[in-house]
């Protein structure tokens, strides 16, 4: 089963005690209103950075992960109905690492292969996490790896 506390048993490493967290998704049905909470061991938050922009922030990646999505066709374990559900993820204030790793995904796959999105991101010399999640945990920016060029 999926519980916080089957996934906390996971983390018994010394990288885990650095680097892993815990994200909690609550998944909603929409017909019958019914949640069910999904927790996953993460060690990289990889964020999709928004298409179409010149420039964006990492707070603005941030906020495109972290927002509701959809997920349609899958059977509701209260209602028995092939449903849509309302997807909510979220970070944990108890389950943050000591060290963030953040992945910035610039690659999507589309109908002609790889495309690269190439919009300048903005990083905060200290990233708070008060306002997006309500709790006072600050990441300072302790070092980024540019790669240039495309996958080729």
């Amino acid at each position: 089963s999926n519980t916080i506390k089957t996934v906390e048993s996971s983390l018994n490493t010394q990288i885990d005690s650095e680097f892993a967290f815990i994200t909690k998704t609550i998944m909603k049905c929409q017909k019958c209103g019914f949640q069910q909470f999904i927790f996953e061991r993460v060690s990289i938050l990889s964020l999709y950075i928004p298409f179409g922009y010149e420039k964006t922030t990492l707070d603005n990646c941030i906020q495109l992960y972290f927002s509701e999505s959809a997920l349609e066709g899958k059977d509701c374990s209260h209602c028995h109905e092939k449903c849509e559900y309302s997807l909510f993820p979220t970070l944990i204030e108890d389950h943050m690492p000591e060290i963030l790793v953040i992945h910035l995904a610039r690659f999507r796959v589309t109908k002609n292969g790889y495309v690269k999105n190439n919009s300048k991101v903005e990083c905060p010399k200290v990233l708070n996490f008060e306002e997006t999640f309500g709790f006072d945990i600050k990441y300072k920016l302790l070092g980024f790896i540019i790669h240039s060029g495309s996958l080729t």
